[in-house]
């Protein structure tokens, strides 16, 4: 073994190198990555990063419409059962395989590897939840009291894989996607009324004030409002 992990009385528990190892590099990453699954199986516990999902859409004057939801808050401490290191799933291999009361929960540890889009597409086929704990910036010279703090911080993880994230993904998307089209209805219109009006090269101003309406049956007495306030005040009108 590359890296010994040194329990002492007097020290810190700490990593050392074994004698005579010179390739401290891939050492320390393969001791504090056995390490890290160590300390989750000893603590029965892992800390649950923030899920949000996040839509945005342009309408057709560029204006960016965004939904959120925030489906967890993250948490420090979530404890874990039934934990079993390098278990192998279909054709992928997972660092931790845990259970919490949602169920099956995969933890994918990362110190120089990351999970890549070809293992994403493996674990969200296989519709398990998956975190992956950020340990790229950690120490190679760490104390196991100073790996367990960075584990245990919510904020280096992330969520990999989540089916109700993929499902509120979709339903922020359709309401998202009705709520532009409405908008773009009213933006077509506002445009239309505007030519009639008046000069075209005002249409896009009125289009502008379109997008801060959201109630279609409105749009006419909406743009007449605006198109007096916007274009009543103009000399070339007036003289019309």
């Amino acid at each position: 073994m590359p890296l010994w992990s040194k329990l002492g009385d007097k020290k810190e528990w700490h990593f050392a190198h074994a004698p005579n190892y010179t390739d401290c590099g891939s050492g320390a990453e393969t001791g504090i990555h056995l390490a890290a699954k160590q300390l989750i199986l000893n603590e029965s516990a892992i800390a649950i990063p923030e899920l949000s999902v996040n839509c945005t859409l342009n309408d057709l004057n560029g204006k960016e419409h965004t939904k959120h939801r925030k489906l967890l808050d993250k948490s420090q401490r979530c404890d874990v059962y039934n934990a079993q290191p390098e278990v192998r799933l279909a054709t992928i291999v997972a660092d931790l395989c845990v259970e919490d009361k949602e169920g099956q929960l995969l933890i994918e540890i990362a110190v120089n590897h990351f999970v890549d889009s070809a293992k994403f597409d493996k674990i969200a086929s296989l519709g398990i939840r998956c975190i992956e704990i950020d340990l790229s910036k950690v120490n190679r010279n760490c104390t196991l009291h100073e790996l367990k703090a960075h584990i245990f911080d919510p904020d280096n993880s992330l969520w990999v894989f989540h089916p109700e994230c993929v499902r509120w993904t979709r339903l922020l998307s359709m309401d998202l996607k009705a709520e532009v089209n409405a908008i773009n209805k009213q933006i077509e219109k506002f445009m239309r009324l505007a030519k009639d009006k008046g000069s075209s090269r005002y249409a896009n101003h009125a289009a502008d004030d379109a997008t801060q309406y959201h109630t279609p049956t409105n749009a006419d007495e909406l743009a007449e409002q605006i198109w007096r306030k916007k274009f009543y005040r103009h000399s070339w009108y007036r003289r019309r």
